[in-house]
């Protein structure tokens, strides 16, 4: 309930903000460096791994205010590797857990985002945060044997994520570096006793190149 009315917080902020706006689009392109961080003990975290992410954003501000919205429709890569570093054991007579044993971890989302953000000083620079609803794609799982097949059923269909982050523009061109985490479980049970509830924290650079030639042209919504 707290994640919902949070979400609900902020998209009340962005409302104000659609009316009379200028509208700039363009494409952003980028990597995640992401880093699964799972919950149970017997389970580490083996670093962060190289991902990718591409996609379109939409940049809404009105002329005369710092203040600006954007929403954003990407694919993304999230994935990384843990290690089992509990006693070998079997579940259910029938999925193996071998101490030392390294599982690699893929999911494929599309997200999509809703950027609030303020510019500072010249304009150039802006800081910004929102929330992220990641809809599974797909995803794949190798390193437990038996239980790997259940990964993608088991996987959630759907992950809230916040995230906060900086960004600058230079003409058309601009660069970001954004945090994200994810608030939301990242699914359920595998038939070998793991919990898919691993903290993501995901590291993101990205650059962006505005398409639309005429900046600022207004438009008016809602």
């Amino acid at each position: 309930m707290k994640k919902i009315l949070l979400i609900i917080c902020l998209l009340g902020l962005a409302v104000p903000q659609l009316q009379s706006q200028m509208l700039d689009w363009g494409v952003r392109w980028g990597v995640n460096y992401t880093k699964l961080t799972p919950k149970q003990d017997e389970w580490k975290s083996e670093g962060h791994q190289i991902n990718y992410t591409v996609g379109l954003y939409f940049h809404s501000k009105r002329s005369k205010s710092n203040h600006f919205v954007q929403p954003e429709v990407m694919i993304s890569k999230r994935g990384g590797a843990i290690r089992y570093v509990g006693e070998s054991r079997i579940e259910q007579n029938r999925y193996k857990l071998t101490k030392g044993n390294v599982t690699q971890r893929n999911a494929y989302y599309g997200d999509v985002a809703l950027t609030i953000g303020y510019y500072l000083g010249s304009g150039r620079i802006r800081v910004y945060a929102g929330p992220m609803f990641s809809y599974k794609l797909g995803a794949s799982q190798r390193g437990e044997g038996l239980a790997d097949a259940w990964f993608q059923q088991a996987s959630a269909p759907v992950v809230i994520n916040y995230y906060v982050g900086a960004g600058f523009n230079m003409g058309r061109l601009g660069a970001d570096l954004r945090y994200e985490r994810n608030f939301s479980s990242l699914g359920e049970i595998l038939p070998n006793g793991h919990t898919l509830n691993d903290t993501v924290q995901n590291i993101q650079f990205t650059l962006s190149y505005q398409l639309n030639s005429n900046r600022g042209k207004r438009y008016f919504a809602l």
